[in-house]
Formats: structure tokens, C-alpha cells, sequence
């Protein structure tokens, strides 16, 4: 029996390096994100959870916190197709353990939130 075709892995390569590179923006963004609100908002409100009127924030306070929110919803579907990818890539055996590094990756990127939010909260004298 002759052996199969050996399949490129660049579909499985594409997929694990879309996940990483979007895993490292979304936590980036993520961090930036409760900076902005900390320096904007003070730290008040997240002691006690009472969240200031935020209708009296000017342009720039908020432009300083909705950019780094665009960036992380934007790094988050681009994570989601890099974690298709991965899987369709695993699937179709190109790259398999590239796209199986991808899947793991990406199914533990969004639970960096959690890291990024505990960062900035320490850095700013919350917890």
C-alpha cells in the first residue's frame, strides 16, 4: 500500500500563530482597558461596585477607554477565526500539532482577562 501525500502545514501554522498573536493583543488591550477606566474613573467604584456617571466624561476620557475596548473585541474574532482554523487544520491533518498547540491556546486566551484585570488592579492599589 503506497503512503499518503504528506499535506502542508501552513494552514495549522497560520491558525497556531493568529491564536498567539491575538492572545498577546487581547491581554494587552484587556490590561489597557482597565487601566484607562482606573486613571478616568478613579478606583473608587471598583471597591465598591458602584459605577460613576460616566455622562460627564469628556471625548478624550472616553476615547482613552474605548480604544483599547475596540482593540480587544476586535483581537477576540480574530482570535475565533485563528481557533477555526486551528481545528479545521487538525482535522484535515495539516499541521496537526501545530493545530493542536493552536487549540489549547485559544481555548485558554480568553481566561487571560482575569490575569490582565488583576494586574491592573494591584498596579493601581485596588486589591
Amino acid at each position: 500500500m503506497p503512503e499518503p501525500a504528506q499535506k502542508s502545514p501552513v494552514l495549522g501554522w497560520v491558525g497556531l500563530g493568529l491564536v498567539v498573536v491575538c492572545g498577546i493583543i487581547y491581554f494587552l488591550c484587556a490590561k489597557g482597558t482597565y487601566d484607562s477606566m482606573f486613571d478616568v474613573l478613579g478606583t473608587g467604584w471598583a471597591a465598591t461596585g458602584n459605577i460613576p456617571d460616566t455622562s460627564i466624561l469628556t471625548s478624550d476620557e472616553t476615547r482613552a477607554i474605548m480604544g483599547p475596548i475596540i482593540g480587544l473585541a476586535i483581537s477576540a474574532v480574530a482570535g475565533l477565526v485563528g481557533f477555526i482554523l486551528s481545528i479545521v487544520a487538525a482535522v484535515q491533518n495539516k499541521g496537526r500539532i501545530y493545530a493542536i498547540i493552536g487549540i489549547i491556546v485559544g481555548a485558554l486566551a480568553p481566561f487571560s482577562i482575569f490575569i490582565a484585570v488583576a494586574m491592573s488592579m494591584s498596579a493601581h492599589g485596588v486589591m
